[in-house]
Formats: structure tokens, sequence, C-alpha cells
């Protein structure tokens, strides 16, 4: 037996079709009285048009007792208590049950919305969409247009953002959490915006998700001004789109699922990149990274690694990284290396070279390397006699390390401030 499934429709979507329902001249009640019990998706959109005028009923004005209790239900306990004492709608308070919705929650919220639009002049900072459209308010409009930091998500209705995007062009920096799907109201605010500066997307799943065709295209016509790109658990966006980001200056990367045509990466060019934090990418070799550092900046101020790589760079790969990163003598503040055969040689060579280099973070190839172990005393003598003034940060990415030698011993071997040995 084959059964067939309606696809769910987009809440804005069926709200249009209730609010039709519940126009004056249809007035369908009973088929809007059904779509409450489809769903909750459908319900949280159609009560809404009930509570907008609770009384009538096509046309005319009809007492309803159920009404009745669900206000007196979302009383307080004192408040139903003195009603009870006074002997004050005591058959509606009796069968008192809790409310499907928390209504006053809802009211209180609505209420508070609508005093800050009416009042302030301008809200810079708005951390969440309700659940209900804001800009439809008295005052929105003005106070909405002065809008520069956004927190939203994909799962806001499209409507709510095409709505905005009619009077919201000065973002600058927006924040997408949960960002799962593609959401063409939201494609349509980014592209609106004249200077999109700081872009954070992340999500709890770490599955791939759907790549965001439409929200990327948009992000593209901001990349004249996009300098701060921050991705957790998926790019999101094809890594075509990142290339095109020419005046990005940090990105910061944390993937738990493979990079969708990754070789992008090597034939990558960003020219104003100071910043790549590499939080974690187990999939991506090393060498597609090192193309990109290569292809990019020579005005890097932070590289850094915080798992291991997919295949860790072997010596002509490290040897070829030194000599890459060396072109950011000027302005290398921090650097993750991997600990290779000739180590050693190439370490001195970096911190005689890298005069500005206040950090370190020396990685394993391998949790079972026992050469970093071995030769960590070795690696702190250096580091006392050949790092810059200003270098304060050494960072092992194995705690075991740590406990290979006593810090105490090398505090007086030299004058200057010593070193704080920390794991990021």
């Amino acid at each position: 037996k084959k059964f067939l499934f309606m696809p769910e429709l987009l809440a804005d979507c069926l709200y249009e079709i209730f609010k039709y329902l519940r126009n004056d001249d249809k007035d369908d009640r009973k088929s809007l009285n059904n779509c409450i019990f489809v769903s909750r998706l459908w319900c949280k959109n159609a009560i809404p048009l009930f509570w907008a005028c609770p009384w009538n009923d096509g046309g005319n004005f009809v007492y309803k007792p159920t009404i009745i209790k669900t206000i007196l239900s979302c009383l307080s306990f004192d408040s139903r208590q003195n009603l009870l004492s006074n002997d004050i709608a005591t058959s509606y308070l009796t069968s008192h049950r809790l409310p499907l919705f928390n209504y006053i929650t809802t009211i209180l919220e609505h209420e508070l919305y609508n005093l800050y639009m009416s009042k302030a002049s301008s809200i810079s900072r708005l951390l969440d969409l309700p659940d209900f459209p804001i800009m439809y308010m008295p005052g929105a409009r003005l106070c909405l247009s002065h809008l520069s930091d956004l927190d939203c998500s994909t799962e806001d209705s499209p409507r709510y953002f095409f709505c905005l995007a009619e009077f919201c062009r000065k973002i600058q920096r927006l924040r997408v959490y949960p960002c799962e799907e593609d959401n063409q109201g939201l494609a349509t605010l980014i592209n609106l915006q004249h200077r999109l500066i700081h872009l954070d997307l992340g999500t709890d799943n770490s599955e791939m998700v759907e790549k965001l065709i439409h929200i990327g295209e948009a992000l593209t016509t901001q990349a004249h001004s996009l300098s701060f790109i921050k991705v957790y658990n998926n790019l999101f966006f094809s890594t075509e789109h990142l290339s095109s980001f020419i005046f990005l200056k940090v990105l910061k990367i944390y993937v738990t699922s493979e990079i969708p045509r990754k070789f992008w990466l090597c034939n990558m060019v960003l020219p104003n990149l100071e910043v790549l934090d590499v939080f974690r990418d187990e999939f991506t070799p090393f060498r597609f990274y090192k193309c990109l550092i290569d292809h990019s900046s020579s005005k890097f101020k932070r590289i850094y690694w915080n798992r291991l790589l997919a295949t860790p760079p072997d010596n002509k790969e490290f040897q070829d990284f030194i000599r890459i990163i060396s072109r950011s003598f000027n302005s290398l503040n921090f650097v993750t290396i991997w600990y290779s055969d000739d180590f050693i040689d190439d370490f001195i060579q970096l911190l005689s070279i890298c005069k500005n280099l206040i950090g370190i973070k020396i990685c394993a190839k391998d949790l079972n390397d026992e050469n970093i172990m071995i030769n960590a005393e070795n690696i702190l003598k250096i580091i006392i006699d050949k790092a810059p003034k200003n270098f304060s940060i050494l960072n092992f990415d194995d705690d075991n390390v740590l406990k290979c030698f006593r810090i105490a011993d090398f505090l007086d071997l030299e004058d200057k401030e010593f070193i704080s040995v920390i794991d990021f």
C-alpha cells in the first residue's frame, strides 16, 4: 500500500492561507479551527488569528466560555485564589487547566518590543528575532533602520527577512545560528546591505548540511567589505564563494565533516588575510592549507591549528611552510608548527627571522611520537637563547610534554621575563 505525503509548507505560507480564511468576507472559522489540529506548526500559525478578535463569529459578538477559561488560566496562583475567595468565576477556576501556549510570556514580549519600537530612536543590535513580526509595530521602520548587529536563524520566516530588507541596510555584523537551510529572505537581506563586515555561521548539526546556494551568492555581493568569517561545524557555502572574499582579514574554521571541492583551497588567493584559525578539520590535507597561505597575504599575524590534520606535513612540506611564513616576518605574532626530524634547525631559523613572534604552538605529527617529549628540554633552551624579547607563549599539543622536565630549572637562565607554557 502506497502512502502519499504532503510536503510541509513554510510558516509564512501557512500564515497567509490562514489569514485568507479569517478574512471578514470569508470568515471560514470552521476550516480555520480544523487547521489547529493538523500539527503544532499549523496550530502555532492559526492561533494568533483567533486571538486577533476572539469574540467575533461571522461578524457577530458571541459569548464564549472557553475563551474566558483560557484567559483565567493565565492568571497567577494568587490572583486565582483571590477570585475564588470572593466567589467569582468559581465554575471556570475549579476546572483549571494550563493553556497549550504561554500566552502571558508572548504578550509581555510583544509589549516590550512595542515599547522599544515606539520610544527608542534607534536599535543597533538585535539578539534574536521574535516569533511575531516586529517590523509592523509603530516606529519600527525608523528604529530598525539603524540596525548594525543582528543575530538570527535560517529557521526564521523568510517573510520577516524580506520585511527587514525594506529598511535595514546598515547591518555590519551578522550571526546566523543555527544555520542549516537556505533562506531566500535572509539572502535578500544580505544582498541589500551597504557594508557587511563580520559573518558568523554555525550549527549544532555535525553532519554535512545542504549548501546555502542563495545565501552564498548573496554573500559574494558583500565581498568588497567582508573582513571576518567564522564557520562552526560546516563550511555552509562553496569554496568558490569563499575565494571571492578578497578583502577577508580573519578566517576561522571549525568543521566536523569533509569540505566539498576542497581542492579549491589550493588555488584560492586571499591577499589581505591576516589570521587563519583552523580549530578543527580532520579531513583536509595540510598541503591544501599550505597552498592557501602561500598564495595569500605576506602580512599574516596568526596561523593556528587546534586539532590533528588528516595528513600532517612531512619534512619537506614543513620546510616549505617555514619558508612561506617567513615572508610575514614583520607581522607574524603566533604560529602553529609540527615536530619533524629536522625540527631544531627549522625552529631556530623561524625564531631568527620572525622578530615580532610572541607565541608558538608545537604539535606532534601523531599521538605516539615521543621525539617531541625527548627534545622538549632542548626546545625550551633554544627559545630562551634565540626567541625575540617579546616572546611569551609556548604551547605543546600534548599535556605529557610538560611532565618531562621541570620548568623551574630554567627560570634563572636569563634576566628577561620567562615564557608561560600553556595549553590552548
